[in-house]
């Protein structure tokens, strides 16, 4: 991919250019990581700013059928959002690229379980593919420390910028000056 970009450029989010990936965060998969309800709660932020900013979102399921559904507490209601299943660890298949191309969006905001597998995947082959992600630190979790530290530091080297749903949320208001300010920090608070 020919690009223009400064490297500085990617700590720069843009709404225009932003998009939520929620991986698999399913019936059978949530109770099993350490902090379960900081995923639920930093997701549910970063699912409350896309539907203020109306940012697309994309959630998958790995084998529904198996795991379950996404848990019925992940806030979905008023989103612009396609739902995908998937077999694969890496949510990345032809059908999320065709999903990815057709909303034009280049900045993928991920959170999601298990980091050291789908989420990891998902972002390796994401970064691959010429998107940039932000990983989420807070809105992603697996059953280990190790596992989760090792896959930050993973994501982290191969150019995805680790952060924070309140990070993101403020890096998309950009301003106290617009309407979005109130309704989000009413959110965060």
């Amino acid at each position: 991919m020919t690009t223009n970009r400064k490297p500085e450029d990617k700590y720069y989010l843009r709404p225009e250019q932003s998009l939520v990936l929620v991986v698999d965060i399913q019936e059978k998969l949530f109770p099993a990581v350490a902090n379960p309800y900081r995923v639920l709660r930093q997701t549910n932020l970063l699912l409350h700013a896309a539907r203020t900013f109306q940012l697309p979102v994309v959630v998958t399921e790995q084998n529904p059928a198996g795991l379950g559904p996404t848990l019925d507490t992940v806030d979905l209601k008023g989103l612009n959002m396609v739902k995908l299943d998937k077999m694969t660890f890496s949510a990345v298949t032809p059908k999320l690229l065709e999903v990815l191309r057709s909303y034009g969006k280049k900045q993928i905001i991920v959170a999601g379980i298990e980091t050291h597998v789908c989420v990891l995947q998902t972002v390796r082959d994401l970064q691959r593919e010429g998107y940039q992600c932000y990983l989420v630190a807070d809105a992603v979790d697996s059953r280990t420390e190790l596992n989760y530290r090792c896959a930050l530091e993973l994501m982290r080297e191969m150019g995805a910028v680790i952060t924070s749903a309140e990070i993101i949320t403020f890096d998309l208001l950009q301003t106290a000056e617009i309407p979005e300010f109130k309704v989000m920090l009413r959110r965060i608070k």
